[in-house]
């Protein structure tokens, strides 16, 4: 991930948005506006993902490591009840970088723009399960993420590890992890690309291939 010193201030991302917020004087229509507002959510976690790796410095992982998917199966097949979260210490929450000192160039902002423009236009126009849902979806996450108790750094004076569960609390060790919460919103981004616009029970009884390829 490129970063620099350009002076381009951190993006302010908001919690949630209003209806009367998406129709601004901006000239942006809906969309427009929508795509904006996710570009700042998600560039706030881009700066908490950087910071966390100036700090920590992790190993690199191999090309083949990198590698997503089977290729001969379906997405479906690969999902996983627990998946370990990494183990940190209070000093090494304490020891990152703020976030707020980090920079995004703007060739970032441009290519992640141009990549949830892109999402965005794989939503086809369906009354319910459409670009607009899935940015209230994604409102929704980064809202309940951002009320997840954070560990709290000042109780603990002597260092020694946790693991996920023990140093995150409830939320699991999702706050120590910038990462995570990354993986998680931009879940709810795409969570309904391409969608055909009717139930599962109505994919099912039409028998169509879709259906039969998740087992239904």
């Amino acid at each position: 991930m490129a970063t620099g010193n350009a002076d381009m201030p951190p993006p302010s991302s908001k919690v949630y948005f209003e209806e009367d917020e998406l129709h601004g004087a901006d000239g942006l229509d809906k969309e427009q506006r929508l795509i904006e507002w996710i570009v700042e959510t998600l560039s706030e976690n881009l700066r908490q993902i950087v910071a966390a790796r100036v700090t920590s410095r992790p190993a690199s992982v191999t090309r083949e490591e990198q590698v997503i998917g089977k290729g001969d199966g379906i997405v479906l097949e690969e999902t996983k009840d627990v998946i370990e979260l990494p183990k940190l210490s209070v000093d090494d929450l304490a020891k990152r970088t703020d976030p707020d000192t980090i920079r995004l160039s703007p060739e970032v902002v441009d290519q992640l723009r141009h990549f949830i423009t892109v999402i965005a236009c794989m939503y086809p126009k369906n009354a319910f399960h459409n670009f607009e849902h899935a940015s209230h979806v994604t409102a929704s996450v980064h809202k309940l993420l951002a009320r997840i108790v954070k560990v709290d750094t000042t109780r603990q004076t002597e260092s020694f590890s946790y693991d996920g569960v023990d140093l995150a609390g409830h939320s699991y060790g999702i706050t120590s992890d910038p990462l995570t919460q990354f993986a998680v919103i931009f879940s709810a981004i795409i969570h309904d690309v391409d969608h055909p616009g009717v139930g599962n029970a109505v994919l099912i009884k039409e028998k169509l291939p879709l259906a039969a390829q998740y087992k239904n």
